[in-house]
């Protein structure tokens, strides 16, 4: 009688080791999603960045003050800037 118990024991303790151990799974699964996603903004971050960084300076190339209409109208597209328009006349 006392041998069928501590089978019966045995036999939680391994489900409670089980569940334990998926729960540390999950966790890290969940944790390397999060870096990874987080990892993802940081480079598309320093992208824009760039990006904006050889817009400013193809502008001040072109001598923006002196016909700012010529440095946006010669201006190669970038993937981040979408639509150029000029201001607008009264």
């Amino acid at each position: 009688m006392n041998r069928v118990k501590q089978h019966g024991a045995t036999l939680v303790t391994a489900l409670v080791m089980l569940v334990v151990l998926t729960l540390l799974v999950l966790s890290a699964i969940r944790s390397s999603t999060t870096n990874l996603r987080i990892a993802g903004n940081m480079q598309m971050q320093g992208e824009i960045v760039e990006a904006a960084q050889q817009a400013a300076e193809q502008i001040i190339s072109y001598n923006f003050p002196a016909n700012p209409q010529l440095a946006v109208s010669s201006a190669p597209a970038s993937p981040f800037i979408h639509a150029t328009s000029a201001p607008a006349t009264p």
